[in-house]
């Protein structure tokens, strides 16, 4: 049984959560969060979770909600996303991160995944022209099926750009022990993209005007 989702522009906000060095969270978009400890202050952070494929790779990471100050009160502004970036290869272990695709989740689309089984395919189709005159011009798509052994998933990724008369197509696939660890982290990440987490640690609550840079990352690539 296969799943449809549709959704219009992502305007999530990303961020990482653990320092990270290598020239791929440099040159990823794996969004800086600066924060402060007891030793050091405005350590830049990265984290992102990569899966190397001989055609393809896909790398994964979270982008924080964002909140807003009303009359001294804190309101969700916009839930969290969890970005999804596709590059293509360009020889043996080799990928191309200024090709890359990126396709930002929602917190249901995550549940979505979550909830897969080996007998079910899903499908999302982002646009962010949705309910306009230019809907279709820009579309980005991810179907998510099981491989025929039932050993994983295929991830394939399409995008489309009337616009510039552009096509991408990669397809990564995922091992059920991979799948598994996408899982895991999606189902820890859920509550906070959810905002849920300043409840706990109000501390942790970051306004959205100081994040409006990163806003359109789904949209940039």
């Amino acid at each position: 049984m296969a799943a449809t989702f549709t959704c219009g522009r992502s305007e999530l906000l990303g961020v990482s959560l653990k320092v990270d060095n290598s020239s791929h969270a440099l040159h990823s978009g794996a969004t800086r969060l600066h924060c402060t400890t007891s030793a050091t202050e405005n350590v830049k952070l990265f984290a992102q979770h990569t899966f190397y494929k001989g055609k393809s790779a896909l790398s994964i990471h979270p982008g924080r909600p964002t909140f807003k100050n009303r009359e001294g009160a804190f309101v969700l502004e916009k839930e969290g996303t969890m970005f999804l970036e596709f590059a293509p290869s360009t020889g043996p272990r080799q990928y191309d991160w200024t090709q890359k695709q990126v396709l930002a989740l929602s917190v249901v689309e995550m549940g979505s995944l979550v909830a897969l089984t080996m007998s079910d395919s899903i499908e999302f189709f982002h646009d962010p022209n949705l309910g306009s005159s230019d809907a279709g011009k820009v579309r980005k798509s991810l179907k998510v099926e099981p491989m025929n052994d039932r050993s994983g998933f295929f991830f394939n990724f399409n995008m489309t750009n009337k616009y510039n008369n552009v096509e991408m197509h990669l397809t990564v696939p995922v091992t059920k022990g991979e799948f598994a660890v996408m899982r895991s982290s999606f189902n820890f990440m859920i509550p906070y993209l959810m905002g849920w987490h300043a409840y706990v640690n109000p501390s942790a609550i970051q306004s959205g005007a100081n994040n409006r840079v990163d806003s359109d990352l789904e949209w940039s690539k």
